[in-house]
């Protein structure tokens, strides 16, 4: 019992270091523990003080050793096991290595705008309202997703000039500046969909008027485990609103929803899509409702 007891806390020691995932580690535990009918109740109903006390040891233990990790290169993991991602239908519509994780707010100050046909079309609010709780949101490192299902690109990279001058992403710009009142250097900008569309209509078309459920859900693997490390997410699109919280936008309308991400809880609101609203404008009114509503929540949280 003590030797099943020392395996299983090793292993999933080993296999949480390796950002492998909470679900994977318990499932692991679970059907190591039922292999061996003397350790069945290993995950739950083991009540002695001593196994308290290696379960008490190892939250102690994997917590100082995850503290050591920055977010920096745990997502820098991630990325690595994106771009060698061959797992969908759509990674063999995308060219080998098109694969984009995402747009990562940069380590530390940037004094310099950064040149590019998006930031040249993007007019940022530099209102002093907007700049005060733009610094409020950095000196409290708070991170903030907003999660799309694809988006357009110019060229592969991680950061803003990577985005092309669609109006999608003009929108999605100013979402997050004037809207939300975040520094674009802070912010992340996720996809769903990891293979890149450059120049590959083919794939947006294939994006936009399929359900891809296998797709979703492999990609999706890939965005909860970036969502382990935000404290706040803006979701766009019914889809994507089905996807991770089981209801249609009507549903979540105004308010502020909860989602575990691996054992990390963030709150997060969903809003229309973005192309939806350059198309019917009227939608952008409720999607501002939405906006302020994580917005004062966000403020209230963290005074």
């Amino acid at each position: 019992m003590k030797q099943t007891l020392r395996l299983a806390y090793l292993q999933s020691m080993l296999y949480r270091l390796e950002l492998l995932g909470d679900c994977f580690v318990d499932s692991f535990i679970m059907d190591y523990s039922l292999a061996d009918s003397n350790a069945t109740l290993i995950a739950s109903k083991i009540k002695s003080n001593k196994s308290n006390h290696i379960q008490q040891t190892y939250k102690s233990t994997y917590t100082q050793a995850n503290s050591k990790v920055s977010t920096y290169q745990t997502l820098s993991d991630i990325k690595h096991k994106i771009l060698a991602c061959k797992l969908c239908s759509l990674s063999n519509m995308a060219d080998d290595n098109a694969r984009f994780c995402g747009i990562l707010p940069k380590q530390q100050e940037v004094h310099a705008q950064i040149k590019s046909p998006l930031m040249q079309q993007t007019h940022i609010d530099n209102s002093n309202d907007s700049k005060s709780q733009s610094q409020s949101l950095a000196k409290k490192s708070l991170k903030i997703a907003f999660v799309v299902e694809s988006l357009r690109l110019q060229h592969l990279g991680d950061c803003l000039d990577c985005l092309d001058a669609s109006k999608s992403n003009i929108m999605l710009i100013d979402i997050i500046t004037k809207v939300m009142s975040i520094s674009l250097e802070s912010a992340f900008i996720l996809p769903l969909f990891k293979c890149v569309a450059l120049q590959n209509n083919n794939l947006l078309l294939t994006i936009q008027n399929n359900n891809l459920v296998q797709e979703r859900k492999i990609c999706g693997d890939y965005l909860i485990r970036q969502l382990r490390f935000i404290d706040y997410a803006v979701f766009f699109g019914e889809r994507l609103c089905r996807d991770f919280f089981n209801a249609s936008l009507s549903q979540t309308k105004g308010k502020i929803l909860q989602y575990s991400a691996l054992g990390h809880v963030l709150h997060a609101v969903c809003v229309h899509d973005i192309m939806n609203m350059i198309t019917n404008p009227p939608l952008k009114r409720e999607t501002l409702t939405n906006l302020n509503t994580l917005k004062q929540f966000i403020k209230v949280n963290n005074k």
